[in-house]
This record gives C-alpha cells, sequence and structure tokens, in this order.
C-alpha cells in the first residue's frame, strides 16, 4: 500500500515578462554585458564555461523554480558564464533588482528557495576561492562542495554541490 501526498502547486504572481524559449536556444553568453536574472517555471538550464579551444564545461543544470543570472545583475561584471535551455523552457526575466524585490514579496515561498541556493552557491565561490588558496573542502550537514582542478590536462578549478 502506497500513501501520497497531494502537495499544492505552486502558484507564481508576477507582471514581469515570461518568456518561452525552445531548447537549444541560447539565453546569455559568457562575457556577455547582459544583467538580467531568470527563474525558471518549466524546463531545464545548463550553465557553463567556454574554453579557448571550444572545450564545454558544465557549470550547473537549473531546474524549474531555480534562479539563474543573479550574480551579473549585482555586479558591474560581464557574464561569467553562458546559459543554453536544454528542454523547452519558460523563464520569467527579472531585470533589476527592484523588481527581484517585488517578485519576491509577491511570491514568498521564493525567499527561503534563494537564501538555501545563495548559501549553497556562496559555499561553491568559498571553495573555489579556498581551493586557490591552499585551503580544505567546505562541508556541511546539508551538502558538500566538491572540486576539480584538471580538465583535458589543463588546471581548471570547477566545483559543484552535492546534497546529502
Amino acid at each position: 500500500q502506497r500513501n501520497f501526498i497531494m502537495l499544492p502547486a505552486i502558484k507564481v504572481k508576477t507582471t514581469l515578462p515570461v518568456i518561452d524559449v525552445k531548447s537549444d536556444v541560447m539565453i546569455f553568453k559568457q562575457g556577455g554585458e547582459d544583467k538580467r536574472m531568470f527563474l525558471i517555471l518549466d524546463g531545464n538550464v545548463k550553465l557553463y564555461t567556454e574554453h579557448e579551444d571550444g572545450t564545454e564545461v558544465e557549470v550547473a543544470v537549473i531546474h524549474k523554480y531555480q534562479f539563474f543570472g543573479e550574480i551579473e545583475m549585482f555586479s558591474n561584471r560581464p557574464r561569467t558564464t553562458s546559459a543554453k535551455v536544454l528542454t523547452d523552457a519558460k523563464l520569467v526575466i527579472i531585470r533589476t533588482a527592484t523588481e527581484l524585490e517585488k517578485f519576491a514579496s509577491d511570491n514568498s515561498w521564493l525567499s527561503g528557495k534563494m537564501m538555501t541556493t545563495m548559501g549553497e552557491r556562496l559555499a561553491v565561490a568559498n571553495n573555489l576561492l579556498a581551493n586557490k588558496l591552499g585551503s580544505a573542502t567546505i562541508q556541511s550537514p546539508a551538502f558538500q562542495v566538491e572540486t576539480s582542478r584538471q580538465i583535458h590536462g589543463e588546471e581548471v578549478t570547477t566545483a559543484k554541490v552535492v546534497r546529502h
């Protein structure tokens, strides 16, 4: 006998632009100056870096109700990754910090999710810095950061969060 728990569907309230994007479409390119942030309502998006020889290194796959592109919204730097749609997607476009605040206020479920995600991403960034400075790997009860330094014989530092 199986027991099922029915969870209510998440309802997203927004007046922000929502776009439908087909798979294999590039959302933004590494080095670009675009400052928009995106929330996925449906589909999957791959974030990756591209080396001079054309080799792609996957940084993350972002899923439904996750966000990406937030770092550039708050920095004055070009995009550090490229983003490409893996499966047909529906995305909310957030253009400014003010729009993000309003969106988070209108969708309270997002605040906790964003804090968890930002904590994980900060752990990855801290681990990359610690790795460059020769410190230990960062671990927590909720996740561990794994790093790798060799890709095609080149010394490259990447990291990903592994949930326990």
